[in-house]
């Protein structure tokens, strides 16, 4: 199996190599590397049954990686060309994960039925994979990120897959709960999405009255990086209030000295810009119970309105209204974790 993968790829390299560290040999270091990778993924991909360690031979001399279905990293290799100092194989190192999972417990986890369920709907020839049937359920299969693209379910394109971020625009009334009675957040996403394993869940809350941007998702690592205290994650609410501001909230609030009633802990510093004598947008990097209504009580005022505008550096979509939501790709997860006020993106 390894020499009939090995097949399509390229010769041996030549020697003598170049110079290190010219841009020839960068750039053929590059090369190297991606060629390795491609043809370590399809060793993986077409034959999970191969040895834990397999010896590369013919293209690549001297270089032993694990195969394993998960992925597979570098044992040892005697090839300097490994060693580059882009540092792509610095020591043994995963170089490519590619998930595998069985259909049914794939589906089963996104909702679509229990495993019973999902090889019932295969046999009736409701779930395609690349245009073609897929009969039988216990089969793995690589997950990889086009994945929902290539299957279909009853004719309709595979749900987004495990690690999806939500952005909602959160409307007036809802609570971000699962076990509150009422309107609840959650009713807003499709119905099956409710049986999704692992479930989704809202990155922080808002209040039931409270709207504007929130983020569901059910990459529980990715939850707890933005609301960890640590990241410091700013966050920005316009609020219209019952009076007039009298000009001493901004320094009062980024003082750092504001303690809450009940607390005995000084609240980090805000930033506070007025927008108007009854509207502001604060700035805060924590997340205390109501805190910005309590913030603007402890000033002598009243929140009569209050929106989410923006995470970090991502900004609520002006044409996302309440109630709608969109998937968010890797860049725009990124500008989360960045401080800049110009991340805005379209729904």
């Amino acid at each position: 199996m390894a020499n009939a993968a090995l097949a399509s790829s390229s010769t041996a390299e030549t020697w003598p190599r170049p110079c290190p560290r010219s841009p020839a040999f960068f750039q053929q270091s590059r090369n190297f590397a991606e060629r390795l990778k491609n043809v370590c993924v399809a060793l993986m991909v077409t034959d999970r049954h191969l040895p834990y360690e397999t010896e590369i031979e013919d293209a690549f001399k001297g270089v032993t990686i694990a195969v394993a279905e998960g992925g597979f990293r570098i044992l040892e290799a005697s090839n300097e060309w490994l060693l580059s100092p882009f540092g792509l194989f610095e020591g043994p190192k995963v170089m490519a994960k590619i998930p595998t999972f069985r259909v049914d417990k794939l589906l089963s986890s996104m909702g679509y039925g229990s495993r019973k369920e999902v090889a019932q709907l295969a046999r009736a020839g409701a779930i395609t994979l690349d245009a073609a049937a897929l009969l039988d359920v216990t089969r793995r299969i690589p997950v990889t990120p086009d994945l929902p693209t290539r299957m279909k379910i009853n004719g309709e394109a595979l749900d987004p897959l495990p690690g999806m971020v939500i952005l909602l625009n959160k409307p007036l009334g809802m609570t971000c709960s699962h076990k509150e009675n009422g309107a609840l957040v959650y009713d807003l996403l499709p119905e099956r999405w409710k049986r999704r394993d692992p479930a989704i869940s809202t990155i922080g809350r808002l209040d039931k009255q409270t709207s504007g941007l929130l983020l569901l998702t059910d990459d529980g690592d990715l939850l707890h990086r933005v609301i960890s205290p640590r990241r410091c994650i700013r966050k920005t609410y316009r609020a219209r209030l019952a009076r007039p501001l009298d000009g001493t909230e901004a320094e009062m609030f980024a003082s750092g000295n504001l303690i809450l009633q009940g607390e005995d802990k000084p609240l980090a510093p805000a930033e506070l810009e007025v927008v108007s004598e009854t509207e502001a947008l604060l700035s805060i990097t924590e997340g205390r119970y109501h805190q910005v209504r309590r913030m603007f009580a402890a000033s002598g005022n009243h929140v009569e309105e209050l929106h989410r505008e923006r995470l970090g550096g991502l900004s609520l979509p002006d044409d996302l209204g309440p109630g709608q939501w969109t998937l968010l790709n890797e860049e725009e997860i990124a500008l989360i974790f960045e401080q800049s006020e110009s991340g805005v993106i379209s729904a």
